[in-house]
């Protein structure tokens, strides 16, 4: 008698080399791979991150061009010379020259796009001019910075006791131009104006018609004549006319 192998057990054999099949593709991809990162782009990289200590926690670097044409290369054959100058971010451009057996075989540019990084506070909400501003009014976000100009916030509690300094949007990065002390005395505060010569003191009800700080000189409105004065700021409640 003659066996013959089942129908299901030539299925059950052809999912066997299926799935064998599938296992050695993901193998050569890998192997793909790994090479890849072992070429001009991974030296490019670790160049970089080695020569300017950027790092790789908050710094990611992209190649978008390179005029060479040699790219399987080892540490020890090329070179690379910085064509941009300046901090490191943005746009760059590399010098790199690929040297065999004592000759330079390869020159050209490299591109590359340095992205930078950060954990920064990002209004949560939409945020008046001259607007108090306190930790519940931002959430703390990893976010691209590499255009940001200004330094940006990250700590929370880096906000109390300031108030903005313009109108920010909703999802805003907070930068540190934003912000500034919040004053003792702000516009349309009441206040009391005080008189003192030494022999008497004189005390009327006022309105702030400038912010300011202990010690600075503001307009404030006497609300019992209509007169606008000068006054010196003393506290949060009070204002000072010289006698």
């Amino acid at each position: 008698m003659i066996w013959r192998p089942s129908r299901t057990t030539s299925s059950g054999n052809m999912m066997n080399t299926v799935r064998l099949t599938l296992r050695l593709l993901v193998i050569c991809c890998a192997a793909v791979s790994f090479a890849q990162a072992s070429s001009l782009e991974k030296l490019v990289t670790q160049y970089m991150y080695d020569t300017y200590r950027l790092d790789s926690a908050t710094t990611s670097i992209e190649i978008t061009r390179t005029t060479l044409k040699t790219d399987d290369v080892t540490p020890s054959q090329v070179r690379f010379q910085p064509l941009s100058t300046g901090e490191p971010k943005g746009p760059f451009i590399l010098i790199a020259e690929i040297v065999k057996n004592g000759h330079v075989i390869d020159r050209g540019q490299v591109r590359l796009n340095i992205h930078k990084f950060g954990e920064v506070l990002v209004t949560a909400d939409r945020i008046r001019r001259h607007e108090r501003l306190a930790a519940t009014k931002f959430v703390r976000k990893r976010m691209e910075i590499t255009s940001l100009q200004e330094q940006p916030v990250t700590a929370p509690d880096a906000v109390s006791g300031f108030r903005s300094t313009r109108n920010l949007p909703k999802g805003k990065i907070l930068t540190r131009s934003a912000l500034e002390p919040v004053p003792d005395i702000e516009v349309g505060r009441e206040v009391s104006i005080i008189l003192d010569n030494g022999l008497y003191v004189l005390t009327a009800p006022g309105r702030a018609m400038q912010d300011g700080r202990a010690g600075q000189y503001v307009r404030v409105k006497n609300l019992s004549s209509g007169k606008i004065i000068v006054a010196k700021v003393v506290d949060a409640r009070s204002v000072a006319i010289d006698p």
